[in-house]
């Protein structure tokens, strides 16, 4: 039998797991995201256990090599845990940890030099010189960063929401849409656990009724913040494009394309996920 290889994209929500062999994809599932900054190892060792049960043990004895790109892995001391995991799941496999921003960069720049961004559950951006990211911009997590994100516009929307200051029917349609009232927000904000799960949840129902002014406003201050804190972090190098990854860009992609315009800045590409351009990228390593 063949050998295989595992090319993993995972978000703090969710992760993308892609099967190659003979350069083909034999088969593709999804979990639950890892991300390594907030998750233990019993539910990293979770989610192995969900992949090895999707995969069926006998294809997962026969992976030689795994790439997996994640949220919060360019911190290598994060990483330890979910090395010694996967390294217990698939024991005969070479892995390789990287962040998944590298893994946005050459999925959007392959080995062309360009500035780099991720706006999904998280944001992030960089600049990349083909090979590796030589510089990036702070990263500081949902609590104190994450401008452009589902994360943060969710915040914007709850934040109004707990204020009283959402429009009258946009409040009564969420409350009743998610069965959701203040104390049941401030419970899920302060009690339960992944509170970045749950607040960047609503993203998707906030895109639903862009159309709203008061809506569209929030979604407009969170694109703008990303461009602030970026291009002033940047504002000693010359950047012209700009290329985004991630499913709040693909799916708020004219209005980022609006305000980017207002900030002198040329969206060049947006994707929604890394996997193809992934794939393109290690079929023959």
């Amino acid at each position: 039998m063949s050998k295989s290889f595992l090319i993993v994209d995972s978000g703090a929500t969710k992760a993308d797991w892609v099967v190659v062999k003979d350069n083909k994809v034999i088969f593709d599932f999804s979990t639950v995201g890892i991300n390594v900054t907030y998750h233990n190892r019993y539910e990293i060792e979770e989610v192995l256990e969900d992949v090895v049960r999707q995969m069926g043990e006998a294809e997962a004895k026969n992976v030689e090599k795994i790439f997996f790109f994640g949220a919060g892995c360019g911190n290598k001391a994060n990483t330890e845990i979910l090395f010694e995991v996967l390294n217990s799941n698939f024991k005969l496999a070479e892995i390789k940890i990287e962040s998944d921003l590298l893994a946005a960069c050459q999925a959007l720049c392959g080995r062309e030099k360009g500035w780099v961004a991720i706006l999904g559950t998280g944001a992030a951006s960089c600049l990349y010189d083909g090979e590796k990211i030589i510089k990036q911009t702070p990263s500081l997590g949902y609590l104190l960063g994450d401008e452009g994100s589902g994360t943060y516009l969710g915040k914007l929307f709850l934040t109004k929401y707990l204020q009283k200051a959402l429009p009258q029917s946009i409040k009564e349609d969420f409350e009743t849409k998610f069965k959701l009232s203040h104390l049941k927000v401030l419970e899920n904000l302060y009690q339960k656990p992944f509170p970045n799960r749950f607040i960047s949840s609503f993203a998707p129902y906030i895109s639903s009724h862009i159309e709203n002014p008061f809506i569209y406003s929030l979604c407009q201050q969170n694109f703008e913040r990303f461009f602030q804190v970026n291009l002033d972090y940047y504002s000693n190098y010359v950047q012209s494009e700009l290329n985004i990854l991630g499913s709040i860009a693909y799916n708020f992609r004219e209005i980022i394309e609006k305000v980017a315009k207002q900030y002198e800045v040329k969206i060049n590409n947006i994707e929604k996920s890394p996997i193809s351009g992934l794939i393109k990228m290690y079929s023959h390593v």
